[in-house]
């Protein structure tokens, strides 16, 4: 046999042989899975037949189910992409359906680079191509929209979302996790979801009644409650106090937020104390000017931290005041001023949210992309978010290794309680502690996942973006003005009512 013939017969060998691949599947809600996109009964089988049809191998299986939460499916996408990336051997990703495996620009961005840099092909099963290095314009095309509508679709869920929550809240359900005294339930009739639960239900109303007396603050009845209750496993502090004397929904009413303002409605739910003890708490936080001032840091303002004082180099801060006209209507603005934290200025002065605008407005409108500006600032963008990228990557690095540490010391504990060497009470206090941990782990993983979110563009849509930025802007979420903002500017100054949005310097050529 002549040496091209060995030659042929070993590529031939090399085709035959099954490709390395991973499957990637998801569904967000419960509806979808009654709607044909059931994990085990849709996507998993028919994904594992085209592998089988295609020939090829299925080396790992990355499955998220159920819940739509942002960090969960960011988590398994984040994991799986890191797998195919460090592992040569792996070829392929097989998805069901391009809206299953990315519903972002964020998504879309990390599968373009793996077909164009790592070379690896994505399959979509039920859409009916395959992504790869020498994919043809129709399906980079049909890639492109599918990704657009995969968009779309998200901000049909968030609509689902919204009025699925005020449909709960107009028929009196609490839409979201009860309160401390409560618990939820599943699968009962609407007004047994929440349920009092002893004794948290019983501390609640004797946290009410002794504060109500006018003897303790929020901190010495903190210290009270602790020493009482302390044994038990519960823990109280001023703020923990503080959150109970000022949640309404213990006298019967859900406080939501709409558009900045707070909007109360009457719930359905067993009460724990009456409106006239509720009301004689706040009197008293007022007399002790302990009132629970609600951060404005959970309400949405376009600028905040972003602006800073020329004058006196402190933080401006939002400030939102509602006024009624005579005619009873009511009208919210949002205002800025210095936070004078280095008393600095004898008067406040105050400018409006639609001021600073028109300035960023007008800033953004100079901004003009030429085609040989394209890669150099793509560049940059993505070099910065890198960045930003594998900080929060350690960050949560840490978190793993701190809830995996709890974990191991939660079985302990139960070894220890099954060998008799701690008794069931002293497991079940550790358990509730170590349970507390993990809450709080969840919640800062939680917060590193909205943190991580950032504008990000490539070259393909930079320019349309780009030269658009200011009408775009115009009609952003708040969301996507902050990003818009904090990829621009480096930071906004302002001197009385004066505004100057001050660009990075990358950006700084491209503004005429």
């Amino acid at each position: 046999m002549s040496n091209y013939q060995k030659l042929n017969n070993n590529m031939k060998q090399e085709e035959n042989k099954p490709r390395k691949a991973v499957i990637f599947a998801r569904v967000s809600t419960s509806r979808q899975g009654r709607e044909g996109l059931s994990l085990n009964e849709i996507q998993l089988p028919r994904m594992r037949e085209y592998a089988k049809e295609h020939n090829l191998e299925i080396v790992r299986e990355y499955k998220v189910s159920e819940t739509g939460g942002r960090y969960k499916k960011r988590k398994k996408f984040d994991e799986m992409i890191e797998y195919v990336k460090e592992s040569d051997f792996v070829t392929d990703i097989i998805a069901f359906r391009v809206d299953r495996i990315t519903r972002n620009y964020y998504d879309s961005v990390v599968v373009e680079d793996m077909r164009s840099k790592y070379h690896k092909r994505i399959h979509f099963v039920d859409d009916n191509f395959i992504l790869c290095e020498n994919s043809n314009r129709n399906d980079l095309f049909q890639w492109d929209a599918k990704v657009l509508f995969a968009r779309h679709y998200l901000e049909g869920v968030k609509e689902d979302g919204i009025n699925s929550k005020n449909t709960k809240l107009q028929n009196g359900e609490l839409p979201w996790k009860a309160p401390y005294g409560y618990k939820n339930q599943k699968h009962v009739s609407p007004r047994e979801r929440v349920i009092p639960v002893e004794p948290r239900a019983s501390i609640v109303q004797e946290i009410f009644a002794e504060f109500a007396t006018g003897i303790y603050s929020c901190r010495s009845l903190a210290v009270e409650m602790q020493r009482r209750y302390g044994g038990i496993g519960e823990k109280f502090d001023c703020g923990k106090v503080n959150t109970i004397l000022n949640e309404p929904f213990y006298m019967g009413q859900i406080r939501d937020e709409d558009n900045g303002m707070e909007v109360f409605y009457p719930h359905i739910h067993p009460t724990l104390v009456t409106s006239e003890t509720f009301l004689a708490c706040g009197e008293v936080l007022r007399e002790h000017g302990e009132t629970h001032h609600r951060s404005y840091g959970s309400i949405p303002a376009v600028y905040r931290g972003f602006i800073k004082c020329d004058e006196c180099g402190c933080d401006v801060i939002p400030d939102f005041k509602d006024k009624i006209q005579k005619n009873g209507n009511r009208h919210h603005y949002n205002y800025y001023h210095c936070s004078n934290a280095k008393n600095k200025h004898q008067t406040q002065c105050n400018i409006t949210e639609e001021e600073i605008s028109n300035e960023v407005r007008e800033c953004l409108s100079k901004l003009i992309l030429r085609n040989y500006h394209l890669q150099p600032l793509s560049d940059k963008i993505a070099e910065k978010h890198a960045c930003q990228v594998n900080f929060f990557k350690n960050e949560r690095a840490k978190l793993a290794k701190q809830r995996g540490l709890i974990k191991q010391r939660q079985r302990n504990t139960y070894d220890m309680m099954a060998d008799q060497i701690i008794s069931k009470e002293e497991y079940d206090e550790g358990n509730r502690r170590y349970q507390d941990d993990l809450l709080k782990i969840n919640e800062e993983e939680e917060r590193l996942e909205c943190i991580d979110e950032t504008f990000y563009t490539t070259p393909r849509y930079l320019r349309e973006i780009m030269n658009h930025i200011a009408d775009l802007f115009n009609v952003a979420r708040i969301d996507e003005k902050r990003r818009i903002i904090g990829i621009i500017f480096e930071i906004i100054r302002l001197n009385g009512r004066s505004v100057e949005p001050v660009i990075r310097s990358y950006f700084a050529p491209y503004f005429e």
